[in-house]
């Protein structure tokens, strides 16, 4: 369930989800990597969607800084058709960062079922988010929701 905070943000067009394209990824990887660029207003992440093919764990953590790489991933403005753009750097299969950051929480995912994990995590200007997965999987995605807001 989403927070009315977020659900205003929607109706602003300040809602945005990040989601990678389904890859074949290794045990320890960083599916997916979600920074603010926004100087000014900060990102509140408030869900991971998360589902591999394999029974596996993740583990969702805050990653230090970093020149980042991997696949790039597009925010989308969940207010569909609304101009507004997520000011964020995000990249999926994310292998820019040496090692992982302090860990915000975890979870366990069965094979083809999807885990949601709620979320209350706040980016200033040039922080970030990630998920990985422990276990090697074919077929792996991730998605985090979150809104813009001072």
């Amino acid at each position: 369930m989403f927070s009315t905070n977020f659900m205003s943000a929607l109706r602003a067009g300040n809602a945005y989800s990040w989601s990678n394209v389904t890859y074949d990824s290794d045990a320890l990887d960083t599916v997916l990597m979600v920074c603010n660029e926004h100087q000014i207003l900060k990102l509140y992440i408030v869900r991971l969607d998360f589902s591999a093919d394999a029974n596996t764990q993740f583990v969702v953590h805050a990653p230090t800084y970093a020149t980042w790489a991997g696949t790039a991933v597009t925010g989308t403005n969940l207010y569909i058709g609304h101009a507004n753009v997520a000011l964020a750097t995000a990249k999926a299969d994310e292998t820019g960062q040496a090692t992982r950051g302090s860990v915000i929480g975890n979870g366990s995912a069965l094979a083809n079922v999807e885990s949601q994990k709620e979320l209350e995590a706040i980016l200033s200007y040039q922080k970030a988010i990630a998920v990985d997965i422990v276990a090697a999987a074919t077929g792996t995605l991730a998605t985090f929701y979150g809104y813009y807001a001072a």
